[in-house]
């Protein structure tokens, strides 16, 4: 039972994570995020890893770009024109 309970709060903060990057709408450092999710930067920065292989990984138009200590969401034109393209 205690697993399950941890693998919902990482659910939940990763939704959280992805909710604040599309809110922003701009690059959000690492630290940032963490004081807001009440993480450490280790924490914030493996959640982010997490999303970003996810996300990039996938037929999404959107990647996670990590960059140093700030990541956001960019849009992956490539993926884009394929979709477009075989749709």
């Amino acid at each position: 039972m205690e697993q399950i309970e941890k693998l919902t709060e990482i659910k939940q903060l990763e939704g959280a994570l992805e909710a604040i990057l599309f809110a922003a709408g701009h690059p959000v450092k690492y630290e940032k995020i963490g004081e807001v999710l009440s993480l450490t930067p280790r924490d914030t920065k493996r959640m982010a890893e997490h999303l970003a292989s996810s996300y990039n990984s996938s037929k999404h138009c959107l990647a996670v770009r990590l960059i140093a200590d700030i990541f956001s969401f960019a849009f992956n034109f490539a993926k884009w024109a394929i979709s477009a393209a075989s749709s």
